[in-house]
């Protein structure tokens, strides 16, 4: 993302309501693709592939404000948020990292951007758990097995072995094999 979409999602301005960005870019627009000053800023637009300022600003908010509802409650971002949300309104007691608690319009620019995905949080959005497989935890609750036999002989102990285990066991297999219409490796 270049530098100036963060600099225009960080700023307390809207970035919808930034004129700057626009002009900045119909002005860059013109002068890379040679066109004439009178041309149409949409055609201009949709030749270079570019949507309009407002609207790459907005989507970038977006993820940003989704990538916020995803980092843990004790995140240092989170933190900010609440903070800024417990000096704005001391009355409100409740938990920030919820962002549809938002009632009154945000004054601080982190709180802004969160309140951007307020309404499409929900009680039914699937919780994260964080640090459930910590990358410096090493040990992992699964183990694998490579049999020692010729080809023919490790698939008949594979079937065996499939027979005698729990119907609640889980098998993965990552060369295709059980794909319909695949060999597999071998």
């Amino acid at each position: 993302m270049p530098y100036y979409d963060l600099r225009s999602i960080l700023r307390s301005v809207p970035p919808w309501q930034n004129p700057h960005s626009a002009h900045l870019q119909n002005l860059a627009l013109r002068k890379i693709l040679g066109t004439f000053h009178t041309s149409p800023i949409q055609a201009i637009e949709v030749e270079a592939s570019l949507s309009p300022p407002a609207i790459r600003l907005d989507a970038a908010t977006r993820k940003y404000a989704f990538r916020l509802a995803k980092l843990s409650p004790d995140h240092p971002v989170n933190r900010q948020i609440s903070n800024a949300s417990d000096t704005s309104d001391s009355s409100d007691s409740s938990d920030s990292s919820d962002f549809s608690s938002f009632s009154s319009p945000p004054k601080y620019s982190l709180q802004r951007i969160a309140s951007t995905i307020a309404p499409l949080l929900s009680s039914k959005t699937e919780p994260i758990q964080h640090f459930h497989f910590a990358p410096w935890d090493r040990s992992m609750p699964w183990a694998t097995h490579i049999a020692k036999l010729p080809k023919a002989e490790a698939a008949t102990a594979h079937r065996l072995q499939l027979q005698t285990q729990s119907p609640n066991r889980v098998l993965y297999y990552t060369d295709g094999s059980q794909m319909p219409d695949s060999t597999g490796i071998g």
